[in-house]
């Protein structure tokens, strides 16, 4: 029986609360979840903030690369992650690879526009006191403090 661990700062946890996946068609159970605790999401939240700025310095082309190789990485595994939706979700074969294929492109999608994450610049001139001025606007990466 397969143990999907949760992956938090970069190394797997060991919780002790584990879930079943059961199989629909059988009704066995296939796989354990881990349930993450309290402790697990706030030390996964103190991660993303402590590597924020980073990665918020991060290059487009770096960005993009790693979201490629997320997409890659999925489609190595395309087969086993079917055949988990397949069991864990009920789902047919066909329609399990079909949403498989679309994680890949989705992935693929979000490469390619990381790359055009850009700001634009806006012409003033609608305003009596804008003309002959152009604005823009950048975006970036921000934190929203809870």
């Amino acid at each position: 029986m397969k143990l999907y661990r949760l992956f938090v700062d970069g190394k797997r946890v060991k919780e002790k609360e584990l879930l079943p996946v059961i199989d629909k068609f059988t009704g066995k159970t296939f796989g354990q979840v881990a349930v993450a605790s309290k402790r697990t999401v706030l030390h996964a939240i103190k991660a993303a903030h402590r590597t924020f700025p980073a990665y918020s310095r991060m290059p487009a082309h770096q960005r993009s690369k790693i979201l490629a190789k997320a997409a890659d990485l999925i489609e190595q595994r395309k087969d086993e992650i079917a055949k988990v939706i397949c069991r864990e979700a009920g789902k047919a074969w066909k329609y399990s690879v079909g949403e498989v294929a679309r994680s890949v492109e989705t992935f693929r999608f979000a490469a390619e526009e990381a790359k055009r994450i850009h700001g634009e610049t806006i012409p003033l001139d609608a305003s009596a006191t804008g003309g002959g001025r152009v604005g823009f606007y950048l975006r970036v990466p921000v934190v929203i403090k809870p």
